[in-house]
């Protein structure tokens, strides 16, 4: 038997899922076109190297953004990526180290605004709906 304040708070869930829901289609549209653009900024002359980049800055941005898994690991997934594919490339981590430091910090910082930025995306969303019962004014 559900009481009242029962009814109100499965209300409010429903309604906080169902914002949540709509963030997350924006956010399949728009994570891939800013994976596609920062690998297409930040590979290697090769094929290979932009669809790695692709692959690893699309995996981390979803994780973080519409999964919510924790930002620190996939922080230490994109150095090791950064790394590993400097290595790769070049052979040594001499030559050219401020590029692998530039790549690792734009990757980083796109991971970590999406990381950070989503609670504050869906709390927005919510304070901006009309058919919120908490945004009419008392």
């Amino acid at each position: 038997m559900k009481t009242d304040a029962q009814q109100q708070l499965f209300d409010a869930l429903a309604l906080q899922q169902k914002h949540q829901r709509i963030v997350n289609r924006a956010l399949y549209i728009v994570l891939p076109l800013l994976a596609f653009m920062l690998a297409f900024m930040l590979c290697y002359i090769s094929i290979l190297s932009l669809v790695l980049n692709f692959t690893v800055i699309f995996a981390s941005l979803y994780a973080v953004s519409i999964r919510r898994q924790n930002w620190r690991w996939w922080l230490m997934v994109l150095s090791i990526f950064c790394l590993s594919e400097h290595y790769f490339m070049f052979g040594d981590f001499n030559q050219y180290s401020d590029q692998l430091l530039k790549r690792f910090l734009t990757m980083s910082a796109f991971m970590l605004i999406f990381a950070i930025g989503r609670p504050y995306l869906d709390t927005w969303l919510m304070k901006s709906d009309p058919a919120n019962p908490e945004r009419q004014v008392k």
